[in-house]
């Protein structure tokens, strides 16, 4: 409860979402407020008045979601959809942890995705039940962006999974004098203790080098992706023996920069002038990077995508 939330809330800078998993969401949902919630979603087959319940939410800052339960039609959340920032479809029973996805709800994730994309609307659809490896990527096509996952997490053997990450640095054109990274590779990959997965980020100016040493290290390492160019690259794929690879991730910092430097600065530097200390310019800015999906049964990737938040 109430409670629970205020040490969550202690301990991170995250965003908290209470789903209300009560019969009586108007009565308790100030508690929740009061303990620091950022979202509040309540059941709308438990709200006496789901607007009114929302105008709540909304006057204390924070963000109002509304679930429904599997025998809920889709339709019944649609007059909401404008005035909400979380729609959470559940795909199990509310009661108990353990469940098994509901297949029929698929169908469901899709009709609210339709109705927000007919109107302009842009909230969370959130799923919640029975999420795990074989479900998640299901929900996700159905039109699913935010999931909820408990005995998938805590209950799966491999959920203290081990992480190694290799940064490796290249030779073509730069002057670090460092080791030769194909066989610091092959030394890093003889350690006794397997990982359960492996990632490389490659500093490298050569996209020759990133690709030879993707090629190099398919079906060995899980992903490889390449930095140092700032320049985000449209090649991203799945090796023929399973592993991720981007040639460049791209950049976080200013849009209107020269890998986030005032554009005028960077002008002045190859003119001749003095660079002195950067400066970041001001305005919008952008997050760059990627999402390598892994199979923690074989270590290696199935999915790569590009990110790119502004």
């Amino acid at each position: 409860g109430p409670g629970i939330l205020k040490q969550v809330k202690a301990r991170t800078a995250l965003p908290v979402d209470a789903h209300l998993m009560v019969s009586n969401p108007d009565d308790v949902i100030d508690d929740y407020i009061k303990a620091g919630a950022d979202l509040v979603t309540f059941h709308l087959e438990a709200a006496r008045d789901a607007a009114e319940m929302i105008g709540r939410i909304h006057a204390s800052g924070r963000g109002a979601g509304i679930a429904i339960s599997p025998d809920t039609p889709a339709e019944a959340v649609f007059p909401y959809l404008a005035d909400i920032e979380l729609i959470l479809v559940m795909t199990v029973y509310p009661g108990f942890g353990g469940q098994s996805f509901i297949d029929a709800m698929l169908p469901k994730i899709a009709q609210v995705r339709a109705a927000c994309d007919r109107i302009g609307a842009d909230p969370w659809i959130q799923v919640d039940g029975g999420i795990g490896p074989d479900t998640v990527r299901r929900a996700a096509d159905a039109g699913a962006n935010l999931l909820v996952a408990g005995s998938g997490v805590y209950g799966a053997r491999d959920r203290a999974a081990r992480i190694a990450v290799m940064n490796l640095i290249g030779r073509c054109d730069l002057s670090f004098h460092a080791s030769n990274p194909f066989t610091t590779a092959d030394e890093l990959l003889k350690a006794e203790e397997k990982p359960t997965f492996t990632l490389v980020d490659f500093h490298a100016e050569a996209t020759s080098e990133k690709l030879a040493l993707a090629y190099y290290l398919d079906g060995r390492v899980s992903a490889l992706w390449g930095t140092h160019t700032h320049v985000p690259t449209a090649d991203e794929e799945v090796f023929p023996k399973g592993t991720g690879y981007l040639t460049d991730l791209g950049m976080t910092g200013a849009v209107r920069s020269v890998l986030g430097i005032e554009p005028q600065q960077s002008v002045e530097t190859f003119l001749g002038g003095l660079a002195g200390r950067y400066r970041a310019p001001e305005g919008p800015c952008k997050l760059q990077g990627a999402v390598f999906s892994l199979d923690s049964d074989t270590g290696l990737c199935v999915g790569v995508e590009r990110v790119d938040v502004r």
